[in-house]
């Protein structure tokens, strides 16, 4: 048997999504594919230094929510 698990929400992209857990903000551009069980898009903010700039598949939508909060890009 086989189970899929859909997002409920209607989401337009590009949208910045965020994970509180891990301190992650990225810009998502869409689902990966049709299951939508992750976000296709680049990662602008991490915990984790090495993700930064990274733009892979594996962004699991049911970590991120829909940031609220305003972003000021620097360039440094």
């Amino acid at each position: 048997m086989k189970v899929r698990i859909l997002k409920a929400e209607k989401i337009e992209f590009p949208k910045l999504m965020y994970n509180e857990r891990n301190n992650t903000l990225i810009l998502a551009t869409g689902f990966w594919d049709e299951t939508k069980h992750n976000y296709k898009g680049v990662c602008l903010k991490s915990k984790h230094p090495e993700k930064i700039g990274k733009s892979e598949g594996y962004w699991n939508a049911v970590a991120f929510k829909i940031f609220e909060g305003q972003v000021l890009i620097e360039n440094n």
